[in-house]
């Protein structure tokens, strides 16, 4: 069976086909998100299962059901064409929407993955389905759990992007993180992401990074996946940002 990444490519790239980048990623990253932990993946459940719910929450009725007729036709060719050989995803042109300071804008940028380290709990899923969210040729994220790990992978993998899942973060001593985020290397961007919830909003509150360092960027749960997704693809092929 192939694997979840490689069941994932054609449904994103089908959904990038018939609705914004946008709106496509949340969709797929909110489906993503209702997986039970443990379960095989299996594509066609997935699609009329989680993925259906996702569209019908943010699409009315009719297009819900013509994007979703849409998907279950192009799995239907991958599978036609998997004895063929793995298929060629033609990506959409990137677009990014969100505002970023200045400071921001000048970080330096990569025509391969992005790499971003994602402090989370040891049994989330977040730098996952960032990955699937975006694409494997877009963004590499690994995952860690515990202080000791990211100050070892931020010097042995050099991230342009930390960014904290707040919610599954909030068995770290909050102010051992900050100290960690604080220091970072110029180049690198500290995201919080969760920065609504309490431990979010404290983790901020104790960064005091330099001035010659970018302050940290908090997203709110409530934004959706969109603002992270943009702040990835602002450090993608080297692309100028134009808010």
């Amino acid at each position: 069976m192939r694997n979840i990444a490689s069941e994932i490519g054609p449904i994103r790239q089908c959904l990038e086909a018939h609705l914004s980048s946008e709106l496509s990623r949340s969709i797929l990253f909110e489906a993503l998100a209702s997986l039970e932990e443990g379960l095989p993946f299996e594509a066609s459940a997935f699609v009329f299962t989680h993925l259906a719910r996702s569209l019908r929450n943010h699409l009315p009725v009719q297009k819900a059901e013509e994007v979703l007729r849409a998907v279950e036709e192009k799995l239907s060719e991958t599978a036609l064409s998997a004895q063929e050989g793995e298929e060629e995803i033609e990506l959409d042109p990137i677009t990014v929407s969100v505002e970023l300071s200045a400071e921001t804008q000048q970080l330096p940028a990569v025509s391969g993955p992005v790499p971003v380290l994602v402090l989370c709990g040891p049994q989330s899923r977040f730098a996952n389905r960032l990955v699937l969210c975006l694409g494997e040729d877009r963004v590499y994220a690994h995952p860690v759990s515990t202080i000791e790990e990211l100050r070892r992978m931020i010097f042995l993998w050099n991230p342009l992007l930390v960014v904290v899942d707040a919610p599954s973060s909030n068995h770290l001593e909050c102010a051992e993180v900050a100290e960690v985020l604080g220091a970072l290397p110029n180049h690198v961007v500290p995201v919080v992401w969760g920065a609504e919830s309490p431990w979010g909003k404290a983790l901020l509150e104790r960064i005091r990074p330099l001035p010659e360092k970018i302050p940290p960027v908090g997203l709110s749960r409530s934004q959706g996946i969109e603002p992270l997704c943009d702040l990835v693809l602002s450090r993608f092929r080297g692309e100028p940002f134009s808010p």
